[in-house]
């Protein structure tokens, strides 16, 4: 199979990660033979690592890339922010929720990726773009786990929750209703907080 013809076979597949595996039952060639193909492929630009036996094209969604590589898991805090232009600040690590503790990646297109483990209880909130493949916490929910992790700092949260409301891409009554689920009664005080700041 031609170079050009098997990168248009993987395009085929819409996966936003794939894997030497996908890669093996595309070509009908084992695994040791499809390594050696995505590693030579790799080396001249046509395909990205990230890891291990995991890929991506180079025109890939960046934001659909972080959220395949470990499932399930979806893109939250200050990244979310970010894809929903709820804030100006430059991106510079993607958030990942999963639900285990996992390393970080150092580099995956000039971004370090950060995977934030959480509770399977609190792991909801989130959707497939059906147009990026990637997996993405609703605004309310970014914005919960934001308050949740205390992470970006206070006044980025304070941004984004004002933009949101403002723009009427959030309900107050959907923020309350996620920090009830979340089980927090820290997390519910500083939500409480957060709205008299900003209404």
């Amino acid at each position: 199979m031609h170079t050009n013809e098997l990168i248009d076979k993987i395009s085929g597949l819409q996966l936003p990660v794939f894997t030497d595996a996908d890669v093996s039952e595309l070509t009908m060639k084992d695994q040791d033979y499809t390594q050696l193909v995505l590693r030579r492929l790799a080396g001249r630009g046509m395909v990205k690592r990230i890891e291990r036996g995991k890929y991506y094209l180079p025109n890939a969604n960046i934001y659909a890339v972080a959220s395949n590589i470990v499932l399930p898991s979806y893109i939250s805090l200050s990244s979310a922010f970010r894809y929903y232009n709820l804030t100006t600040q430059t991106l510079v690590t993607m958030d990942v929720v999963v639900t285990r503790p996992r390393k970080p990646i150092a580099d995956l297109e000039g971004l370090m990726l950060n995977f934030v483990s959480i509770t399977k209880p609190r792991f909801f909130g989130y959707s497939r773009d059906r147009v990026t493949g990637a997996f993405m916490a609703d605004i309310e929910k970014a914005l919960i786990d934001s308050l949740y992790f205390r992470r970006p700092p206070y006044p980025y949260i304070e941004e984004a929750l004002r933009a949101a409301l403002e723009d009427r891409k959030a309900s107050t009554e959907k923020l309350v209703l996620y920090a009830r689920r979340m089980r927090s009664k820290a997390l519910s005080k500083r939500l409480d907080e957060l709205l008299k700041e900003v209404q």
